[in-house]
C-alpha cells in the first residue's frame, strides 16, 4: 500500500477554498450544550458542502444534583469504577436540549449555510452512557429517536420515523455516498450483534444501488471501527464485534465500494488504516475519527463537571498513553503521531477528478491538526473481490500477548507516578510538621500551659 506524505504533527495554516472539482463534507461528534461550541465558525469559513453528526449531539444523561456536588475527582473515580451512573435521559429533555443546540447562533448560522445536515446519534443522545439497544424499551428509544429526527428536520415520511426501526440512513452529497450507521438501536451486549439484520439487510441493498454512480462511499459510525481490542473498559468500539467489522469489510469489497470510514465518541481525534489483501490485490481501509466538537482531552479549558486540576490530570494520562500505546499496542493507528487532542472536526474532499480523497481533522482556530491523502484507487476494496479478506493493522505489528501488558504496565506506571509523588511528598511533609510539633510540646512545655491559647502560644 503506498503511503502518501503526511502533514506535521503540529497544527498547521491552512486555505479555507477548497477544490473547484472537489465534494466537501464536514463531520462532528460530541458537543454539549452546557459548553463553549467555538468550532462552528470554523467549520463555516471552510465552506462544506454538507454536514454530518456522529452522534453524542447532546448529552441528555446527567447526574443528580446531589452527586454534581460531591467533587469532581472523587465523582470521576466513583464513575470509573462503576459505582455512579448518570440519570438517563427522557425524550422532553433531549427535545430541550435539541432546542438549546439549535438556537446556538454559530451552528445556526453555519447550519443554514449548508445544502445538507444530517446524522447519527451514539450513547448519551440515545439514553444514556455506554447504552445498547437493550437498555431501553422499543417505545423510549422510539421516542428519543423523534426527538433527533425533529431536530434534524427530517420529513414525517421519512423512513427512519417508523416504528421499531433504527435511525441508519444515507444521503448523497454530489457524488459521495455518505451512509449514517445506527450503532445503538439494535446494539447488543459486547460479542453479539452491533448492527441488527435489518439494518445489514438495509445496507446490503442500498450499497448496490449506490454502485453505479458514487465516486466514494462514507462510512459514518458513533464509535471507531478500526480501533484494537487492547482498550481498557468502559472503551467502545467495533473490536467488541470483530464478526461484523469483518463482515462490514467484506460487503464493501462485495459491492464494490471505494470507501472511506469516520467516527467519533472518544474525545480526540486520530487517523488510523487496516491493510485488506483479497484476490491477489491489496488496499486500505481508513479511517478518521473526529470527536471533541465541544470538550476534549485536552482542550484548553476543563468541561463543565471536570475541576480545572483534573482536566490537566486527565489530560496528561492521555498524552502518555498516546505516547506510549501508539508504539507498542495501538498499531491500527497511522505511524507519525497521528493524533489530536484538542476540539476538533472533521474534514473530507473528494476530488474524482484528481482521484484523490483528503482527510483533515481541524483544530478551533481552523488549523489543520491531522491530513493524511489517499488515492481512491488506494481505498477501492471492490478490487479485492467478493471472497474472504484478509484485514490487519496497517502497521502490521503484534498488539497483543507480552508487548501489550509491557505496554499497559509502562503507561500505567507513568500515569501513577506524579500521584504517587504527589502523595509521598504530602506525607513526607505532614511527618515532618508532626515530629516538630512533638519536640515542641516537651513534658516542661506542656506543664506550663493553662490553656489552649497557652498551648497555641508554647507551640
Amino acid at each position: 500500500m503506498r503511503v502518501a506524505s503526511f502533514a506535521s504533527f503540529a497544527a498547521s495554516a491552512t486555505t479555507t477554498t477548497k477544490p473547484s472539482t472537489a465534494t466537501r463534507i464536514h463531520i462532528g461528534s460530541c458537543s454539549d450544550t452546557e459548553e463553549f461550541q467555538p468550532m462552528w465558525s470554523t467549520l463555516r469559513r471552510r465552506r462544506g458542502d454538507a454536514f454530518f453528526w456522529g452522534g453524542d449531539i447532546v448529552y441528555g444523561d446527567r447526574f443528580s444534583p446531589e452527586v454534581e456536588r460531591l467533587p469532581a475527582t472523587y465523582r470521576a473515580a466513583q464513575e470509573l469504577l462503576g459505582a455512579l451512573r448518570p440519570t438517563p435521559a427522557n425524550a422532553s429533555m433531549l427535545q430541550a436540549l435539541y432546542g438549546k443546540q439549535k438556537r446556538e447562533s454559530g451552528y445556526a448560522a453555519y447550519a443554514a449555510s449548508l445544502a445538507v445536515v444530517d446524522g447519527i446519534w451514539d450513547d448519551h443522545d440515545f439514553g444514556v452512557d455506554n447504552a445498547h439497544g437493550g437498555t431501553l424499551d422499543g417505545a423510549t428509544k422510539d421516542a428519543h429517536k423523534a426527538a433527533l429526527l425533529d431536530f434534524l428536520d427530517v420529513a414525517p415520511d421519512d423512513a427512519r420515523r417508523a416504528p421499531g426501526r433504527g435511525i441508519f440512513a444515507a444521503r448523497r452529497v454530489g457524488d459521495v455516498d455518505v451512509v449514517l450507521l445506527d450503532g445503538r438501536y439494535y446494539r447488543e451486549e459486547r460479542g453479539g450483534a452491533l448492527l441488527g439484520q435489518a439494518q445489514w439487510a438495509w445496507l446490503e441493498d442500498h450499497l448496490a444501488a449506490a454502485r453505479p454512480w458514487a465516486t466514494a462511499t462514507v462510512i459514518v459510525s458513533p464509535t471507531q471501527v478500526l480501533a484494537s481490542a487492547d482498550r481498557p473498559r468502559p472503551a467502545e468500539g467495533w473490536f467488541e464485534y470483530p464478526a461484523e467489522r469483518q463482515r462490514l469489510f467484506e460487503a464493501l469489497a462485495r459491492h464494490n465500494a471505494t470507501a472511506f470510514l469516520v467516527s467519533g465518541d472518544v474525545h480526540f481525534a486520530e487517523l488510523s488504516a487496516y491493510a485488506c489483501e483479497g484476490g491477489g490485490r491489496r488496499r486500505a481501509v481508513a479511517e478518521l475519527t473526529t470527536s471533541g466538537l465541544s470538550h476534549a482531552w485536552g482542550s484548553r479549558d476543563p468541561a463543565f463537571y471536570d475541576s480545572r486540576a483534573l482536566h490537566r490530570f486527565k489530560h496528561f494520562a492521555m498524552v502518555v498513553h498516546q505516547f506510549i500505546l501508539r508504539r507498542f499496542v495501538w498499531t491500527y493507528q497511522l505511524p507519525g503521531g497521528r493524533y489530536h487532542l484538542g476540539l476538533n472536526a472533521g474534514e473530507l474532499d473528494v476530488d474524482a477528478e484528481a482521484g484523490t480523497l483528503v482527510a483533515r481533522a481541524l483544530d478551533h482556530r481552523g488549523r489543520v491538526a491531522l491530513e493524511r491523502t489517499w488515492a481512491l484507487e488506494e481505498l477501492h476494496v471492490g478490487a479485492l473481490g467478493a471472497g474472504p479478506l484478509a484485514c490487519a493493522p496497517a502497521a502490521a505489528r503484534a498488539s497483543r500477548g507480552r508487548g501489550a501488558a509491557l505496554g499497559f504496565a509502562a503507561t500505567y506506571a507513568v500515569v501513577a507516578a506524579p500521584v504517587v509523588l504527589y502523595l509521598a511528598l504530602t506525607l513526607a511533609l505532614a511527618y515532618r510538621v508532626l515530629r516538630c510539633v512533638w519536640a515542641t510540646l516537651s513534658p516542661d512545655r506542656l506543664s506550663r500551659a493553662r490553656s489552649l491559647s497557652d498551648l497555641v502560644f508554647l507551640v
